[in-house]
C-alpha cells in the first residue's frame, strides 16, 4: 500500500478527532469513505466500493503496524 501525507486543515469538515490532536504525542489520523458534504445530513451515503476499499486499507495498515 501506499502510504502519503495532505493537509487536511483546510477542509470544511470537523470531528472530534481535532480534540486528540498532539494529546500526549499520540499522531491522529482522520480517515474513511464518503464526501464530507454528504456527511451528517438527510442524504447522507458513502458507495459500497469505497466502505470496502476503506476496510482493506484499515486492515492492511493494522497488519503493518502489528509487524505482519
Amino acid at each position: 500500500h501506499t502510504r502519503y501525507w495532505r493537509d487536511w486543515s483546510s477542509d470544511v469538515c470537523s470531528s472530534d478527532l481535532r480534540l486528540m490532536t498532539g494529546i500526549g504525542g499520540v499522531p491522529t489520523l482522520q480517515y474513511g469513505p464518503g464526501e464530507a458534504v454528504q456527511a451528517h445530513g438527510p442524504d447522507e451515503h458513502v458507495p459500497l466500493q469505497q466502505v470496502l476499499t476503506t476496510a482493506r486499507t484499515l486492515a492492511l495498515l493494522a497488519v503493518d503496524l502489528c509487524g505482519g
